[in-house]
């Protein structure tokens, strides 16, 4: 008689740690690659008994007369294998070629944000003006946007990055600031570190300020910032070094696999259906990893991300930060931080708009908008910033305001006289009833 076993048992909760080999340049299929590449990392001998140390100077006299292409194949090797010194050498030798090659460069610094400081080596701040060079004015943002998810890994060295291009800060647009803001408290995960960058940033950008509207707006730009941090640090409570601290509830471990045809920042998160897990559509996300590589001690990966459409047994996660290589082989801790409203995220433009929980994206959109718009959106723009305007412009608003909403027929007695009010007190503002969408809605100066 044979005895087949037709069934299994499976845990409620797997927790069962599964380590992971991480790359190792020695490791790598040289046969598969070409010859000067070998030479690149191994300049005069491979040794399997220590990591080769070529030097700046062999790199960049390997690297001199190679096409692009070339440059970019041995930054891709560098980074999947985790050769450190390599890459910041290569890199440094594109950046210091004829023409600047902007479009690359800037695309290596978005797959790994902490090359920018190599950058603003290359090409440092006028020490003065404490302004980018004009060879880097135009990427301001993308350079802060670096800076800022650094932050977690170099800490001071942001603050002091961002404060020796504070004039830079100043100039970049309304919206790239506000967006700037919201990424800070959204992937900078120490409670007093995402302090010290909204402030950093907030004092960059006021100095000088003497628009009372800009000052309105900053203010409460930066409030809504500090909400948004504080949200996360309640839910997820991470120690100096942005360890998420253990929980009475213990986290959700999930598989992080990349969606085919989609970029590289946006994952899938494999979620057991029987296991409870909080996150939900527009929820704010942080993955720490659970297992640890065989072959080499690493700090413990940890990435910020944003579930953009959630199912049964499957979130779709846009990660804020740059994922390891070996993120699929990897087991990770999944907490939740918080919520987040519309996510908008464009590679084409290098543009991240993060759109915050309902009530902040509102402030945040209204905030924008006044500033921005000025008297085409509220005619009292002048009122709620805080500006010094003529007494005569005030009347003329008010006229204006008055001539426009005149009490119509479908009105009722008590609807008559809250419009009347417009003419009587110093500020009255008047709307529908729950669940009917009121067409008057007005402001009023004496």
């Amino acid at each position: 008689m044979i005895s087949v076993q037709t069934e299994e048992f499976v845990p409620r909760f797997q927790r069962r740690t599964t380590p992971y080999r991480i790359n190792d340049i020695r490791d790598v299929d040289w046969d598969k690659q070409p010859d000067w590449l070998y030479a690149l990392f191994f300049p005069l001998h491979f040794d399997p008994s220590s990591l080769p140390k070529p030097t700046r100077g062999t790199i960049s006299n390997s690297l001199q007369g190679r096409e692009i292409d070339d440059v970019e194949l041995a930054l891709s090797v560098s980074l999947k294998y985790h050769a450190e010194d390599e890459l910041f050498y290569i890199f440094q030798h594109l950046i210091q070629r004829e023409p600047f090659p902007v479009t690359c460069t800037f695309t290596w610094v978005d797959r790994h944000p902490p090359l920018v400081f190599v950058l603003l080596k290359t090409f440092p701040p006028d020490p003065e003006t404490h302004c980018l060079p004009e060879i880097l004015r135009e990427q301001a943002h993308r350079i802060l946007r670096a800076l800022t998810l650094s932050a977690n890994e170099l800490k001071i060295a942001t603050l002091v990055g961002m404060e020796k291009i504070s004039e830079s800060i100043r100039q970049i647009a309304l919206a790239d600031y506000f967006e700037l803001l919201s990424l800070t408290a959204l992937s900078i995960r120490s409670q007093q570190l995402v302090q010290e960058v909204l402030l950093v940033l907030n004092d960059c950008r006021t100095e000088g300020e003497t628009n009372a509207a800009r000052r309105y707006g900053y203010r409460n730009a930066l409030a809504v910032a500090f909400d948004v941090a504080e949200e996360a640090a309640d839910e997820c409570p991470c120690d100096e070094n942005g360890r998420p601290r253990r929980q009475k509830t213990p986290p959700t471990q999930t598989r992080l696999t990349y969606i085919p045809g989609e970029e590289p920042s946006l994952m899938k998160a494999a979620i057991r259906v029987d296991a409870k897990c909080s996150a939900r559509l527009h929820s704010h996300i942080r993955l720490e990893a659970s297992s640890k590589p065989e072959n080499r001690w690493i700090s413990i990966p940890i990435l910020d991300g944003l579930v953009i459409q959630a199912g049964k047994g499957e979130l779709r996660v846009q990660l804020l930060h740059p994922p390891p290589p070996e993120v699929e082989s990897m087991n990770w801790n999944l907490y939740t931080a918080g919520s987040i409203g519309k996510l908008n995220y464009s590679l084409a433009y290098f543009r991240l708009l993060i759109w915050l929980k309902a009530t902040s994206r509102a402030m945040t959109d209204a905030i924008l908008k006044l500033l921005t718009e000025r008297e085409q959106c509220c005619a009292f723009h002048s009122l709620i910033t805080g500006e010094i305007i003529a007494e005569d412009s005030v009347a003329a608003e008010r006229e204006t305001v008055s001539s426009e909403f005149e009490p119509g027929n479908h009105l009722n007695a008590s609807q008559r006289a809250a419009v009347m009010s417009l003419t009587q007190g110093s500020l009255s503002l008047i709307w529908g009833p729950p669940g009917i969408r009121c067409s008057t809605c007005l402001f009023s100066t004496s």
